[in-house]
This record gives structure tokens, sequence and C-alpha cells, in this order.
């Protein structure tokens, strides 16, 4: 599939989908930051490591998460963000960037990895 965005302009989008996003950040496969804020990566790629299409909720917000096999794109979101439409918007995100679309149900996350994602910000 041809890439239809750059990581630097997928996060743009993103961030005009939602007003609830708070962070967001694309890595490549071996899970370099290619965009986004870089004080969230480790937990961005925790999260990713649990499925590879993840949502984790806590009191204070959400991460999202999906991966295929050219990129990744994590989002940490407030507390009213729509789960649903906030998985949607990542796997259009990621579907932008050109990848093998994953063929995976969500996963939920550990409340921990969305803590942590959120205590990195």
């Amino acid at each position: 599939m041809t890439a239809s965005l750059t990581p630097a302009l997928a996060l743009a989008y993103l961030s005009e989908l939602s007003a609830d996003v708070r962070a967001a950040i694309v890595l490549d496969a071996r899970g370099e930051v290619l965009a986004g804020d870089h004080a969230i990566a480790k937990p961005a790629r925790d999260l990713l490591a649990e499925a590879p299409v993840v949502r984790a909720l806590t009191e204070r917000g959400g991460a999202f998460g999906a991966r295929d096999d050219r990129h990744a794109v994590v989002v940490a979101t407030g507390p009213l963000a729509l789960r649903n439409l906030a998985i949607h918007d990542v796997l259009g995100v990621l579907a932008a960037l050109g990848g093998t679309p994953p063929h995976a149900l969500v996963s939920d996350a550990s409340p921990a990895a969305a803590k942590a994602l959120l205590d990195a910000l």
C-alpha cells in the first residue's frame, strides 16, 4: 500500500480528528520515533507489546495504539475520549501511513500501561 501521509502529517491529522488527544507518537517497525512526543516513546512501545491493536483506560485518560508491519501509532487521551472512535482514528491514520493493516481485534491492555503513558506527559 502506498503511504498517503508522512508521520508528521499523520499526527497533525490525528490531532485534528479529536480534541481529546493529549499526545501522540508514530514509531517505525523497530520502535524508533518518527514523529511525535519522544517522552512517550517507551510507554508507547510497552503498550504495543501487549497486542497489535490496544486500548487501556484509567480515570485520568486513555491510551490507544495500533501497529502494522511498518509503523505504530499511539495516542494518549483525556478521560472523555470515545473509545471506539479513538481506535477507529488510530487505525485510519495507521492505514494512511501505508503498511499492511493489522487484522486483529482490539485488546484491552492493562490500566498500568495507560497510567505509564499518561505519567510520561
